[in-house]
This record gives C-alpha cells, sequence and structure tokens, in this order.
C-alpha cells in the first residue's frame, strides 16, 4: 500500500522504487522523509520547528529517532494493518502509525524531495502543532482502545 498527499509535494513517480526497495529488504514500513533533501522554500520556518519539536518529543516518549514524524507518505505491506492498533483520526495519524510500525515491524525511513503544495493548506501551524504534542503525551501513558 502507498499513501501519499494529493498536494504535489510528494513525488509519485518514485513509487515503483520504493515498493521495490521494500520488497527487496524485507521491509513491512517505509516512511519517506522529507528533512535530508528539503529544499529551501518548501517548508517555512515554523513548520521546521514544529517538526523538530515533535521528533523531540517522539523520542523522548517512545524511544525511537526518526528525521520526521510527520511525513505523509509511506509505503508499507497490506498485511501489517490487522496488527496496527490506532486511535487518532485526525493530524496525529501520521506518527501514530510510526509509533506503532517502528514498535512491531521492520520499518525505515528513506529521503524523499518535498515539493511545494498546490492548493489549499489545511494545516494550521500552531494548534495542530500542539495537538499533535498533546496526542503524543496521551498516547505514551494511556493504552489506545482503537479508532472510534
Amino acid at each position: 500500500m502507498v499513501t501519499l498527499d494529493g498536494d504535489n509535494t510528494y513525488p509519485p513517480e518514485v513509487i515503483d522504487n520504493y515498493v521495490n526497495y521494500l520488497i527487496s529488504n524485507g521491509l513491512d514500513f517505509i516512511s519517506c522523509e522529507r528533512i535530508s533533501l528539503l529544499p529551501n522554500d518548501s517548508m517555512n520556518m515554523a513548520h521546521k520547528i514544529g517538526n523538530y519539536v515533535l521528533n523531540l518529543a517522539f523520542l523522548a516518549l517512545f524511544f525511537k529517532k526518526l528525521k520526521d514524524s510527520q511525513s505523509g507518505m509511506w509505503i508499507f505491506r497490506s498485511s501489517i494493518i490487522k496488527d496496527l492498533n490506532l486511535c487518532s483520526n485526525g493530524m496525529a495519524f501520521s506518527e501514530e502509525l510510526k509509533i506503532e510500525a517502528w514498535s512491531k515491524f521492520k520499518a525505515i525511513e528513506l529521503p524523499i524531495t518535498y515539493g511545494i503544495r498546490v492548493g489549499e493548506k489545511k494545516l494550521q501551524t500552531f494548534k495542530d502543532g500542539i495537538k499533535n504534542l498533546l496526542f503524543l503525551l496521551v498516547r505514551r501513558f494511556k493504552k489506545c482502545k482503537g479508532i472510534d
């Protein structure tokens, strides 16, 4: 399975290569991290700082080091879905999916180029960032019972 935002920020032309990489390396989950190849004009400073803070919280709370816990492009085996214990149905879904993937499966990050968004931006930087941070705190100390 492959997911990516439909706003032109992720390049769909790399999908075949990343699917082949997943299969040939016996992986279950790939998260496409935007930070390593990030062009200067594709993410504003507030988002860069927010990503840094959320990645640090991810490390501190779950002991998993990621370069981009907020990435919206993933490649994974459909067989893992039945073993995912997910609660979030909002912006925090991305980081929660990675909590599960890194805890239960063979998962890695691969760098990907990140383009300039086309269309209306739905992200509310401060509000969504705080929600994601609070979600990480709650998820760390409270057992998930699945999405309602």
